[in-house]
């Protein structure tokens, strides 16, 4: 059962952002007056297809995504208006970001109906925003017996109200917060002043915390805990019109982060020829996004979100190959008013692609070994 939710999340992700992208260049394909042959969901073989006016639309069998022909971006039949090699610049640069433009809205909608019917946020600082409401709170669903927690009392059912005078709301602050304390006493173990609230009871406990070897992938790590099982109740919520804003500041965080990663990724392959540590391709991806369509689909839904502003995000790059590189010819060709042959077009992209599938390879032997994939 747990390899098919994996299978279907991560179908359902890939599927959504791809197709979502495509559909951004086909609607301002369709809106600017040029032609589009083909719009499909999935990759061929085909399943089913029916033509209607210009357009062929088609589904289908392997359901990763879709893709747009549109006629004339191979620079052909620039006399024709319904060719996008004919069109004035602009348009062509309204089309070609038009499927970045829909990540960015997807991610905005997915974060909206989120705080709109509440989540729980997989995104720290979520709840910082006017008029969000955070209801949630840390709950012990299990105890270890003879662990310092089971001798100190606590029981299932306990909200752990806060620790050391410190209050949090989801089980990642607070395991946070005792991994940091206890390594800053790497030798010793830590005690922790601990509140926890019981049938509307307030009680204080001490609770120290014990050290434990756990294997994490290959290697052997050493984790601090106190001896209970913790989970996150509650939710994250707003109103319609706090929840638009929230939704579009969250939305724009995580552009500025997106950003924040890939100029981190190309500064280290530019100083020091290495692949990022925070990078992951296509392996790890896989990996992540089954993690979280283990954990539900509103989990799973806050990950499309932030993989769909990612993927806008490298898309707008100046890459030949990408939506970025295409937009940034065509602002050179309009800069100097003379346009690149399309052997010289198609020379540039061949460069381009092939130095992003380096780079994915790369990418993905890190991942790899990362996840000790064998």
């Amino acid at each position: 059962m747990e390899l098919l939710i994996s299978a279907l999340g991560i179908i359902f992700v890939f599927a959504l952002i791809v197709f979502v992208h495509e559909l951004g260049h086909f609607i301002m394909a369709k809106r600017s007056g040029v032609r589009v042959d083909d719009f499909a969901f999935g990759f061929p073989p085909r399943i089913w297809s029916k033509k209607k006016g210009d357009t062929r639309y088609s589904i289908n069998l392997i359901p990763l995504g879709g893709y747009v022909k549109i006629y004339g971006d191979d620079g052909s039949d620039s006399d024709n208006p319904k060719s996008y090699a004919g069109k004035p610049a602009y348009t062509k640069i309204i089309i070609l970001l038009a499927g970045v433009f829909l990540n960015f809205m997807l991610a905005w909608f997915i974060l909206f109906g989120g705080y709109l019917f509440g989540m729980q946020p997989i995104i720290p600082g979520m709840d910082n925003h006017k008029g969000v409401v955070n209801n949630m709170k840390v709950a012990v669903s299990s105890i270890e017996e003879g662990s310092p927690a089971d001798k100190e009392g606590i029981q299932e059912g306990d909200i752990i109200k806060s620790i050391d005078g410190e209050e949090f709301k989801d089980t990642i602050g607070l395991i946070s917060y005792i991994q940091d304390k206890a390594n800053q006493n790497k030798d010793e173990d830590v005690t922790l002043d601990t509140v926890i609230e019981r049938n509307g009871e307030t009680i204080e406990k001490q609770v120290t915390t014990y050290k434990i070897k756990q294997k994490i992938g290959d290697k052997e790590v050493e984790v601090n805990r106190i001896g209970v099982v913790l989970e996150t109740e509650g939710k994250v919520s707003a109103p319609f019109f706090s929840a638009l804003t929230a939704s579009f500041s969250e939305t724009i965080k995580i552009m500025y982060l997106t950003i924040l990663g890939v100029l981190d990724l190309f500064t280290k392959l530019i100083t020091s020829f290495q692949v990022s540590e925070n990078v992951a391709g296509p392996v790890g991806l896989i990996v992540i996004t089954s993690s979280f369509a283990q954990m539900g689909l509103p989990a799973l839904l806050q990950f499309t979100a932030i993989l769909s502003v990612a993927v806008g995000v490298f898309n707008i790059l100046p890459i030949p190959g990408l939506d970025g590189g295409h937009t940034l010819i065509i602002l050179i060709e309009t800069a100097f008013r003379k346009k690149f042959s399309t052997k010289t077009k198609n020379i540039i992209q061949f460069a381009g692609f092939g130095a992003l599938i380096l780079l994915m390879i790369a990418v993905t032997f890190k991942d790899i070994f990362r996840f000790v994939i064998m």
